[in-house]
């Protein structure tokens, strides 16, 4: 096998580029797209059948399985309850989230640990189930609101707990430029309060780090990444109360790519997390 500098070779083969570049939202197929989503959402059928869905198998037989409150277990149940209370927020009061609420977001999140396997490399590996250990994901902030830190993009570095500016334009220009990539003035039912909330969090994807290994199934294995991360993101929002999250699809992807200074074919966003003050 002949190796070459394969984190930035293409190793994704034109068919999975082209399901890529179909997938993107763009600027004029927004209304149609809204109209789709906003008539499922606000369909009371369509939402009792999403909602209360199950695998249809027929006459077969059942285990029952222990109740969550029958087990002496602490972390066990503070975990069952952390993920009953979570849910997506959609609505925020229009304060800034400070910078203490943030750092535990963000922290809480994505982190390295020294497993005692890998130290004897030199390995960081993350908290997170990630294939071969290759960390596809990485996180960005869109600050929104000039308080606590200048409103710019942010790169989230995890190895150094730290945040790093990337994109610091004016003020007014930079929020501008956020709300028309999230079509926030062009909707005309805005389901998100992304004009009240202080920030969204990109979670951006270089698939060429697992396609080098995986091919095009590496592009799959980015996507459960990021909902790993995702979730976790979701769950510490919930922990800390003060604030609010949801995760939001609904962007322009090219326009994102701008705005955290994505250059290379294989780099995308790939979900985003609206965050604000409750």
């Amino acid at each position: 096998m002949k190796f070459t500098n394969n984190f930035y070779e293409n190793s994704i083969s034109d068919a999975a580029r082209d399901f890529i570049e179909l997938s993107k939202l763009n600027y004029h197929d927004i209304r149609d797209y809204a109209v789709q989503v906003n008539g499922i959402m606000h369909n009371p059928y369509y939402m009792n059948e999403i909602l209360n869905h199950t695998v249809e198998l027929g006459n077969v037989s059942s285990i029952d399985l222990n109740d969550i409150a029958t087990q002496d277990n602490p972390k066990l149940k503070s975990f069952y309850r952390l993920n009953e209370e979570r849910s997506s927020i959609r609505k925020y009061s229009g304060d800034a989230v400070n910078i203490d609420e943030l750092s535990c977001l963000l922290k809480t999140s994505l982190f390295t640990i020294n497993k005692e396997e890998a130290k004897d490399q030199g390995l960081k590996r993350r908290n997170i189930a990630s294939p071969g250990g290759l960390y596809p994901i990485e996180i960005y902030y869109l600050n929104l609101k000039n308080n606590h830190m200048p409103v710019g993009a942010y790169f989230y570095d995890q190895h150094n707990g730290d945040l790093k500016m990337i994109n610091r334009g004016d003020n007014v220009n930079f929020v501008k430029q956020v709300y028309k990539a999230f079509a926030v003035d062009e909707r005309e039912n805005v389901d998100i309060d992304i004009k009240n909330s202080s920030g969204i969090i990109i979670l951006g994807a270089s698939l060429n780090r697992v396609s080098f290994k995986y091919l095009d199934r590496g592009i799959r294995w980015a996507f459960t990444e990021a909902g790993s991360v995702l979730h976790n993101l979701q769950l510490a929002g919930t922990a800390i109360e003060t604030i609010g999250t949801c995760p939001c699809a609904g962007f322009f992807d090219d326009m994102i790519s701008d705005l955290i200074g994505f250059k290379s074919i294989d780099q995308l966003p790939v979900v985003s997390l609206v965050i604000g003050k409750i």
